[in-house]
């Protein structure tokens, strides 16, 4: 049996990941998909949207300085495996406050 550590290291690509965008949306049927309006759809043919790399911690803050200590706010979006991501609730709109924000999607 492989230890943690060899397991770990084997998971990763070479390369870093870019972290200025978000991620992949977790497997999901595309929630905007109607087949009643798109000629010849059906229901049989139901639209997946993202991939299973998906899981990812979106981490935003409006000071890298190390040397300040802000309180936290965590959001683990659920979405019940069926709709959305933690992408959808995006820290912008709190960045003018001294808080750094962590979304999860899973």
């Amino acid at each position: 049996m492989s230890s943690p550590s060899s397991l770990f290291d084997e998971t990763w690509g070479p390369e870093p990941r870019d972290a200025t965008e978000y991620g992949s949306v977790c497997p999901q049927l595309d929630p905007w998909y109607d087949p009643d309006e798109v000629e010849g759809g059906s229901w049989d043919e139901l639209r997946v949207l993202g991939n299973e790399n998906c899981l990812f911690a979106n981490v935003a803050t409006p000071n890298i300085n190390p040397e300040t200590l802000l309180p936290v706010l965590v959001w683990v979006h659920g979405g019940n495996f069926q709709s959305e991501s933690g992408n959808e609730y995006g820290a912008a709109k709190l960045m003018d406050h001294d808080i750094v924000v962590v979304t999860f999607q899973l």
